[in-house]
């Protein structure tokens, strides 16, 4: 049997024709009919049902963050991760500390008007905590510079009138920076940062001799001092050379006035037995304002 449209083979009691779809019975007619009278929507379907919208509904705009929302709140995030960061990097490394903790305020001064104002708050008070952690450790470090610098080995009393050692204890007149080891009896007080630097200074050498004596120190000391000038300060001119006792003990100084510096200095060795077991004492007074002496140094002088 052929399809009377397309005169294409059908099989034995087919509705439709395979090829051309023509209805070859009264129930195939009707089905064919039905199918051309539906109206075709070009509305697509939602790829999942259960994510369609429900008609009618619309999301409230409140509910919706904005781009700008987002950034803020992000911003309040950071704040407080910065804060967090710059106190532990204030401890560790205060230049750390100063960068993280000036992004942080910054962060949460532009998130302030956020609906996370709490967070920017949060970030505030975390960045306050670094620059203080930042700015303590800072001075903290420069403290300890500055004991390094002027101690090193030695104990320094910045600003002292006076000296203790195990020898001898003096004054000065006036403040002097005083540099003395701990347990040492040699000490230097200038009245700048340095000795070499300075317009006034005072030197104490001590030593320990079997050979020097209360009888022949004065003759030890007179040929010690003089190549000491000789060789430190050549061309001075030598004001007195002579015997003398300094706080009751003998000695022998010689003062000298710079030929080219306008130093005046006076240098001395005093015997004296101390229970430092010390008893040789070089003493030296520069001063390029006045005349060099020994009076104020002498005045408070104490053995021990």
């Amino acid at each position: 049997m052929n399809c009377p449209r397309c005169n294409q083979p059908i099989e034995n009691g087919a509705s439709f024709c395979g090829n051309c779809g023509q209805a070859l019975t009264q129930i195939g007619q009707v089905m064919q009919n039905q199918q051309q009278s539906q109206p075709q929507s070009n509305v697509p379907l939602p790829s999942h049902p259960a994510m369609a919208a429900p008609t009618g509904q619309a999301v409230p705009n409140y509910a919706i963050a904005t781009p700008a929302q987002s950034r803020g709140e992000m911003k309040a995030v950071l704040s407080v991760l910065f804060g967090t960061v710059g106190i532990i990097g204030g401890i560790i490394m205060p230049v750390i500390g100063f960068v993280f903790c000036f992004a942080g305020f910054v962060l949460a001064t532009l998130a302030w008007n956020t609906q996370r104002r709490s967070l920017s708050i949060a970030g505030l008070i975390l960045s306050l905590l670094a620059l203080t952690a930042s700015v303590g450790m800072t001075a903290y470090v420069w403290q300890q510079k500055e004991n390094r610098s002027s101690v090193g080995s030695s104990a320094t009393a910045n600003g002292s009138m006076s000296v203790s050692t195990p020898c001898y204890s003096a004054g000065f007149g006036s403040q002097l920076n005083v540099d003395n080891s701990e347990n040492s009896c040699d000490m230097a007080a200038f009245n700048r940062e340095t000795f070499a630097t300075s317009t006034e200074g005072y030197k104490v050498y001590s030593q320990s001799s079997q050979v020097i004596n209360e009888s022949n120190v004065a003759e030890y000391g007179k040929t010690a001092i003089e190549k000491d000038l000789q060789a430190s300060m050549p061309g001075s001119q030598t004001e007195y050379s002579k015997s003398i006792r300094f706080a009751g003990s003998p000695g022998y100084a010689v003062k000298i006035k710079a030929a080219n510096d306008n130093i005046s200095l006076i240098e001395a060795v005093v015997f004296h037995k101390t229970n430092g077991g010390k008893n040789v004492f070089i003493i030296v007074h520069a001063d390029t304002a006045v005349s060099a002496d020994l009076d104020k140094l002498e005045r408070d002088w104490q053995w021990k």
